[in-house]
Parts: structure tokens; C-alpha cells; sequence
């Protein structure tokens, strides 16, 4: 069998969808900035850090909603406690490092209402052990977004409406001025440690009200200004 044969079956990354646009682009990073709301942080028992708590996940657990469309997502291996976590994605179009707070706007190119699916049982599990927690956030379609809207289309990234809904029933409910790191701040910090370039997402953490998810649940997640997302659990 040839090289190419043996590895045509590999992943493809997927194409994420700009609003009102044909084109597409690509994750290169997915940043994950953890225990970004102060109330999140006191329904889950943290400690308040005074910087970004980050982790990643790989570019192909994300994937693109139409607002028009359900996505079905598959209940995830080894866990018995399903989390949804709505959050505001911000997707870079420039590229920087150890860029200033003021200028850090300037390299976003969009936004998009996200999922952060976390398998809860094991991060607690792995959290008490001192062990690294990746494995509760990375699985199989574990970070879906919605369209892809042009930061210039956007009037107040730091005052954004966010609700999240399962089976029509009000679950979180707050605003990305209740970040505790904003999105300037957060590309400013991140770009001290890394290289930031088109195409890196960054998803900014999410608000209290998390909670379980079960098969057959249908959740729709909506940011002010941004195309919702809708996605059952099979």
C-alpha cells in the first residue's frame, strides 16, 4: 500500500463559515480561557487567579453551524456528566506578539457564538489529582460555532448579551461585560506567550449556569449581534 494511500482516511480540519460570505477559513489554535466569570468560578468552587487560566483544543473538534441547521452531536465517550458552556469566540485576522491592550482589537477579524462541550466528571477527577485536564475538553466535536461575523459588524464586543437554552428552557444568562479578563486583554496576555497569527481562536470563557446535558437534548445558544447555534445530543 502507498504512504498517501495509507493516510487518505486522515481528518480533515472543517471550514469555518463567514456570514454573508462564500469564503471559508481554517482554525490554526484553538485557545480556551477558563474561569473567565466570576460567578462560573463561585458555582465551581475555584480559586479567583490574578491571570488567564488557558488550555487548547485540537483545530478539528471545531466545526461550523448554520443558524439555519441542527447540528447533531454525539454524546461523547467515557462520561456520565455532559456540560455546555456557551462563550464568545473571537477568530484573529492579523498577527502579533506581546501586542499592547490598545492595539489588540485591531487583530481581530470575527466572531461567532460557541460551545465548549466538557466531560465534567473527568475534569473533576483529574483537577483533584493535580493532573492536567485536557482530556475533559477534547473529544469529538466538542467545540461547534456558529456563522463567522465581521468584527467591524460588531458595536460593543465588551457589552454582549449571551443566553444559552436547552430544550427551550433558560440556562445562562449574562453579558461579556461580566468577563473578568476581556477580550483586549486576553490577546494582549496570550500574545506574550505565543506567536498569535490569522486564522488562531480564541474562545473567552463562559458565565455561570453551566449544566448536564443528555441525549436527546436540544440546545440553542445565542450572542447579541452574532447568527445563533443550535445542536441536539444524540
Amino acid at each position: 500500500m502507498k504512504v498517501m494511500d495509507m493516510f487518505s482516511h486522515c481528518y480533515q480540519a472543517n471550514p469555518l463559515k463567514i456570514f454573508g460570505s462564500k469564503k471559508t477559513v481554517f482554525a490554526r489554535r484553538v485557545y480556551c480561557i477558563g474561569a473567565n466569570y466570576l460567578k462560573h468560578v463561585e458555582e465551581m468552587k475555584l480559586s479567583v487567579e490574578e491571570s488567564p487560566c488557558y488550555f487548547m483544543k485540537p483545530p478539528d473538534t471545531v466545526f461550523s453551524v448554520n443558524p439555519e441547521n441542527v447540528a447533531s452531536i454525539e454524546y461523547p465517550l467515557a462520561t456520565d456528566l455532559l456540560h455546555h458552556e456557551i462563550e464568545l469566540v473571537v477568530i484573529l485576522g492579523k498577527e502579533g506578539v506581546q501586542v499592547s491592550t490598545k492595539d489588540a482589537e485591531k487583530m481581530i477579524y470575527g466572531c461567532a457564538v460557541g460551545l465548549d462541550l466538557t466531560r465534567r466528571d473527568l475534569q473533576k477527577n483529574l483537577r483533584s489529582r493535580g493532573n492536567p485536564w485536557e482530556l475533559a475538553k477534547v473529544f469529538e466535536q466538542a467545540a461547534p460555532i456558529g456563522l463567522i461575523h465581521k468584527f467591524s459588524d460588531i458595536k460593543n464586543i465588551r457589552k454582549m448579551k449571551l443566553s444559552l437554552f436547552v430544550n427551550g428552557q433558560l440556562r445562562q444568562n449574562s453579558s461579556t461585560q461580566n468577563m473578568r479578563f476581556d477580550v483586549a486583554q486576553i490577546i494582549s496576555n496570550l500574545s506574550t506567550f505565543f506567536h498569535l497569527r490569522p486564522g488562531d481562536i480564541l474562545f473567552t470563557g463562559t458565565p455561570e449556569g453551566v449544566g448536564k446535558l443528555v441525549k436527546g437534548d436540544s440546545v440553542r445558544a445565542e450572542i447579541e449581534t452574532l447568527s445563533p447555534l443550535n445542536i441536539r445530543i444524540t
